[in-house]
């Protein structure tokens, strides 16, 4: 079954409204959150580089 338009309209209205409550909770941060938040981040992306170098096509 395709998406219809409704579809893609919905998602890009979920998108449009998620994204100012993320910035709102970003900016709310103070320092040591921020650095949390920054760990965090690298850990995951570390993961990821990771696991994506064990999976390279020959």
């Amino acid at each position: 079954m395709l998406a219809t338009h409704d579809t893609f309209i919905r998602i890009s209205d979920l998108i449009r409204d998620f994204l100012p409550g993320v910035w709102k909770w970003f900016d709310s941060l103070n320092r040591d959150e921020w650095l949390v938040v920054l760990a965090v981040f690298c850990a995951v992306g570390f993961l990821i580089i990771r696991g994506l170098g064990g999976k390279r096509a020959i």
